[in-house]
């Protein structure tokens, strides 16, 4: 596992899974970012999907991580899809006064429609 706690695993189709553990931390994203491009890169991946399954709240510490990564992986040509939100956590996005939401959603990787 990754020196930031985060798990990323190869799939199909130029893409890769990004799961976080306990042990990322959101409040200082840069060398988490930094990380994570590296190993996308390693991969040759042109879509990540991140698994929010685990993550029970998005506060705007969250939501400003996942808005900087989305922008870093435009930037590197990797489109970042969040899947698996808890409707618990969507509710908690959906509070936030300033919530700008910079990535697309989906319920699962194997679904083509997207929320």
């Amino acid at each position: 596992m990754p020196k930031h706690g985060f798990r990323m695993t190869s799939l199909a189709d130029n893409s890769a899974l990004f799961e976080p553990g306990n042990g990322v931390n959101v409040s200082a994203p840069e060398s988490l970012i930094d990380e994570v491009l590296a190993e996308l890169q390693r991969l040759g991946a042109k879509k990540i999907y991140f698994d929010l399954a685990e993550v029970e709240i998005i506060d705007s510490a969250y939501l400003s991580f996942l808005n900087r990564l989305a922008r870093a992986c435009k930037c590197v040509g990797v489109e970042m899809v969040c899947i698996h939100m808890q409707p618990i956590t969507a509710c908690a996005l959906a509070k936030i006064d300033s919530a700008r939401v910079e990535f697309s959603t989906q319920h699962n990787i194997g679904f083509d429609n997207q929320y």
